[in-house]
């Protein structure tokens, strides 16, 4: 089973897609903040992917996303924002993000992400 972390501090969105990807199949544990995801990682860093709000309330999901790269944690992450900047994306970019979308009630950027880089080859949801 596919284990996704998820950190995200809009407890309906979080809900919203916690559940889509439950019901589809993934092993989906939720933080609410980077230091509520650094905990889970030291205490499970076998994740095959995390998504993560690029705001959060202590930090943001850039920092969480420097920490993985610096403990040599090679787990696919994708950054979600409800702030559709230019600056933004730069900044994830720049910090080698595997991919970036707006947050929606849609699931689009999951599924496209899910296709191209988790290598399983075909569109879930």
């Amino acid at each position: 089973m596919i284990k996704i972390l998820m950190v995200e501090d809009d407890l309906a969105f979080g809900t919203l897609i916690q559940t889509w990807l439950k019901k589809k199949g993934f092993d989906v544990v939720r933080a609410t903040s980077v230091k509520a995801a650094l905990q889970l990682l030291n205490e499970d860093s076998k994740k095959d992917l995390i998504l993560s709000d690029l705001r959060l309330p202590d930090h943001d999901g850039l920092t969480l996303l420097n920490w993985i790269q610096k403990h040599n944690m090679p787990i696919p992450f994708i950054v979600m924002t409800s702030y559709a900047e230019v600056q933004n994306a730069v900044l994830a970019m720049k910090s080698e993000a595997d991919s970036g979308f707006l947050k929606s009630m849609e699931t689009k950027g999951i599924r496209v992400f899910y296709v191209r880089h988790m290598g399983r080859g075909k569109v879930f949801g």
